[in-house]
């Protein structure tokens, strides 16, 4: 199928204390491309799009969940995909249990910075311990990365200039 890399990254965050490597899960980022009563369709670069239920947030009941707009992007991992069904991708985290609504939740909206499409074989390569791209670029900048299994990698720096001279790296 169309996800082939297996670990998924969100490296360095000085406000949300990330820098965890999870192992055996696809995760990907994707655009919200329609917001429906219970669910999101959610664009992740697949021949098909996925579906993220309004609840599938850490802390998130039906009183109380994410309310967001077209256009927003995501950082999921998928929960179900086959070809007979609907990809289904949540952002609760089999591991951190901090709440979307305080920001500090692992997967959920990306704010800001940048989004660059590349080969899903790119960002395979960049997620293996051999490679010292992010160390090299992680003394020199302070940054907070997503890169999804599915060929799109995220980036915010503390300022619009360098969140360019990295995405052109």
């Amino acid at each position: 199928f169309f996800f082939q890399a297996e670990d998924g990254i969100r490296d360095f965050c000085l406000s949300r204390g990330l820098g965890d490597v999870y192992k055996r899960q696809v995760h990907g980022i994707g655009i919200i491309k329609q917001k429906m009563s219970d669910f999101y369709v959610v664009d992740i670069g697949a021949p098909k799009f996925a579906y993220l239920g309004s609840t599938e947030f850490e802390g998130a009941t039906k009183r109380n969940k994410p309310n967001f707009e077209v256009g927003t992007l995501v950082y999921a991992r998928v929960i179900e995909s086959n070809k007979f069904l609907k990809t289904k991708i949540s952002c609760i985290s089999k591991t951190s249990k901090k709440e979307w609504m305080t920001g500090e939740s692992f997967f959920g909206d990306l704010k800001g910075g940048l989004v660059v499409k590349t080969s899903v074989g790119f960002c395979a390569k960049i997620l293996e311990k051999s490679t010292n791209i992010l160390k090299y670029i992680k003394s020199l900048l302070t940054f907070e990365i997503a890169i999804g299994s599915n060929g799109y990698i995220w980036l915010k720096t503390n300022s619009s200039f360098n969140d360019t001279i990295i995405g052109n790296f």
